[in-house]
């Protein structure tokens, strides 16, 4: 029985965090689908790993998209503001409540 080869993405693992990472086998399927996607635009990987395949795409593409982890920013911004007000709003609450002012 033939291998089918492995592939993941290292986040899964500390020490492999930011890598893509597989056996022989699935790295090799790999390169294969990288080149052939650089001559077609695109293949699919097979029995390796969670994703389908390959893309090549033109540079424009990603000009012209927000990435995820500035996405990621915008949201943690806009939260940490919110619990900022609500902080705020409820210790002036609080204040009125006791009749500080």
């Amino acid at each position: 029985m033939k291998e089918s080869g492995f592939l993941y993405d290292g986040d899964h693992w500390e020490e492999h965090r930011g890598f893509l990472v597989g056996d022989e086998v699935g790295l090799r399927k790999l390169r294969d689908a990288i080149d052939i996607a650089l001559v077609n635009g695109e293949s699919e990987i097979e029995n390796v790993s969670k994703y389908i395949g390959v893309k090549n795409m033109h540079s424009k593409y990603f000009d012209s998209k927000v990435r995820y982890d500035e996405i990621d920013i915008e949201i943690n911004s806009a939260v940490s503001f919110r619990w900022v007000i609500l902080f705020i709003s409820l210790l002036t609450a609080a204040l009125f409540s006791t009749k500080f002012f």
